[in-house]
């Protein structure tokens, strides 16, 4: 049968459609828009996994988001950290969480005194918590353990106060205390009788700011408004969330004798039954740690400060890329996910979602071993080149700066006890000592100096004639520069007037030299090695009835050539022995030594004796009263 349609029904047809569209659209947007429960913050160690209701178990990681019905474990090594209900969880290895209105789990979580925010089910007891608590859960059994600050419980009328250390044990409603780690009783209360004064329920310490100039406001959590911090000391209460917007605006977060510095502009999370000290959204900070780990979390893992012997200090500049740190003096240990880096004074890590990268580590192998020279040029076979600075007769523990420009403002430093290595490129480097008293290191410099290096391995022997040097009297300044002879010298005056004579005219401005005047049949005079000392002298000649314009002569020793020259050991060879046999030539003037014992030099100025080889190579010295210190590195 064939029905017909009216236009009418027809158009009612198509609004019915267009309807269930918009409703089935709505719908999805609804779905789409449906909100988060949690958020996994990070795995500390292990691995942890997830699921929905419609499939298997797949890794999660750091930023992963659950909704209801989802679920997320740890393995028997796991230990993971995320956000439900604004509250901070710490997952136990081989724990399950399950996500819906309420919180349930099977397993070991940590958590603040928002434990109420969670909806966990206690059965007939409601608990109350200003400190931070562990839950242990399996099956229908509950263990509750309190780990900083204590703990409320309320069951059938009954009041028990459980403090840190102690434990209460929960089966399916009934609540019985156990394991009291002090000696101080615990009242639980008289059945039906009424409830007991358990004294009141101290609060943890709030968080204490020191707000250093403007534009800095905190809440208490996203459901509180914000408010404006001025200059000054400040109570943020149990927790906080801070923003910091000014440049050279700095909160200072103090523990007893450790320290967090945050500097503006950036955004943190404080909370006082936290172990962590602050967790860094963005910006800049920077820890002391001096009795306690300091713990700073930033975006895919954490940053632990040890407060070891004499405390640690480091920088964290968490931008897009993650979290650079840069440990000054101390030890830090950086953990994401799996990766676990511990870096040192001097060294810099960054953490980020996907790992720990370090960026710059301390050398562990030294070239040479130089006891604090005041200023010294190093003749390397390769560049850069470790050497370790050993600051023994200055202090036991110190900090060794090494600096390219004129200050230490971007220095990078190495700490160690009596010594420690430093990397040295070519050209100049700047370094100085710095050292610890009564566990503070001190701003002022022990010692200082300047070691240049240079590649010159000192195999090419030392020229054995004088240079031969032309000087024209024409108005210029002229260097002349020589190595182990004074130079040979010869003045001439180009373009001068026919004459029967001239005279030469010589007069030192600075130096041992000696004025002259003399006279030459031809417009030039030539003088041996050796005629004219080192300095610096103003010359020119007269004759035919006019004179030549003045000119400046300064001679100099040439302080980048060879001092030495090493026929043994050769460059690269093998340091095996306790011995070497050491062997070449010095520039006269010059003496030469390898730890302090000197060589002994013949007429020619050679030497050829067998010296003990140190911990890092050997290092042959030449010395000279003028010219300085010349080391000659030979490398295990």
């Amino acid at each position: 049968m064939v029905r017909a349609f009216s236009s009418c029904s027809s158009g009612a047809l198509v609004v019915l459609l267009v309807v269930l569209a918009a409703m089935l659209t709505a719908c999805n947007k609804d779905k789409s828009k449906k909100r988060a429960l949690a958020e996994l913050v990070e795995v500390i160690e292990g691995e942890a996994t997830r699921r929905s209701a419609k499939t298997e178990w797949a890794p999660a990681a750091a930023g992963n988001t659950f909704y209801e019905g989802e679920a997320l474990r740890t393995n028997d090594a796991g230990v993971a950290r995320l956000r439900f209900a604004g509250e901070l969880l710490r997952m136990g290895p081989e724990t399950t969480v399950f996500f819906g209105k309420k919180l349930d789990f099977d397993g070991e979580i940590e958590v603040g005194e928002g434990l109420i925010e969670l909806g966990l089910d206690f059965g007939e007891a409601e608990v109350t918590t200003t400190g931070r608590v562990r839950l242990i859960k399996r099956d229908n059994n509950m263990k509750f353990e309190v780990l900083v600050g204590k703990a409320t419980i309320t069951e059938r009328g009954e009041v028990s106060v459980v403090e840190a250390g102690q434990e209460l044990a929960f089966e399916i409603g009934t609540g019985m205390l156990v394991e009291p780690v002090s000696d101080k009783p615990i009242d639980a209360g008289v059945p039906d009788a009424a409830i007991p004064d358990a004294g009141p329920v101290e609060a943890p310490a709030g968080v204490l700011a020191k707000v250093i100039g403007k534009g800095v406001r905190s809440r208490q959590n996203s459901e509180t408004p914000w408010e404006r911090l001025k200059a000054g000391e400040h109570d943020l209460g149990a927790q906080a969330e801070l923003e910091i917007k000014g440049r050279s605006t700095k909160v200072v977060l103090a523990r007893g004798d450790d320290q967090v510095t945050l500097n503006g502009p950036g955004s943190a999370l404080v909370n006082a039954g936290s172990e962590e000290f602050v967790r860094m959204k963005r910006g800049r900070v920077a820890g002391r740690a001096n009795a306690d780990d300091v713990i700073i979390a930033v975006p895919g893992g954490t940053i632990r400060l040890h407060p070891g012997k004499h405390g640690t200090r480091a920088k964290v500049d968490v931008g897009r890329a993650g979290a650079l740190t840069e440990v000054e003096t101390g030890k830090a240990t950086l953990r994401s996910g799996k990766d676990t880096e511990v870096i040192r004074g001097g060294e810099s890590a960054t953490v980020t979602v996907k790992g720990v990268e370090v960026t710059d580590r301390a050398p562990t192998v030294a070239h040479m071993t130089l006891r604090t020279p005041k200023s010294a040029t190093l003749h390397v076979v390769k560049a850069p080149t470790n050497v370790r600075i050993n600051f023994r007769e200055h202090c036991e523990r110190g900090v060794v700066e090494v600096a390219k420009g004129r200050n230490f403002k971007r220095a990078r430093a190495r700490e160690g006890e009596g010594s420690a290595i430093v990397q040295l490129n070519s050209g100049g480097n700047r370094y100085r000592v710095r050292c610890y008293s009564g566990g503070t290191l001190k701003k002022r410099a022990a010692v200082e100096g300047r070691l240049s290096v240079r590649r010159d391995s000192g195999s090419r022997p030392l020229p054995k004639g004088a240079p031969n040097n032309t000087v024209d009297a024409d108005g210029r300044r002229y260097t002349v520069l020589f190595q182990n002879n004074m130079p040979a010298l010869t003045f001439r005056w180009p373009k001068a007037p026919q004459s029967g004579g001239y005279v030469l005219h010589v007069q030192p401005r600075e130096g041992r030299g000696k004025k002259r005047q003399v006279s030459t049949s031809k417009s030039q005079k030539s003088f041996p090695s050796g005629a004219f000392a080192e300095g610096s002298y103003d010359y020119w000649f007269t004759g035919g009835g006019g004179e030549s314009k003045h000119s400046q002569l300064s001679i100099a020793f040439d302080n980048a050539a060879s001092t030495g020259y090493l026929s043994s050991p050769k460059p690269n060879s093998p340091l095996d022995g306790a011995t070497v046999r050491v062997a070449g030539a010095a520039v006269e003037g010059w003496k030469v030594s390898v730890d302090g014992q000197q060589l002994r030099l013949d007429r020619q100025y050679r030497f050829d004796q067998d010296m003990p080889v140190g911990r890092d190579g050997i290092a042959i010295r030449f010395s000279h009263p003028k010219y300085g210190v010349h080391y000659y590195l030979r490398s295990k």
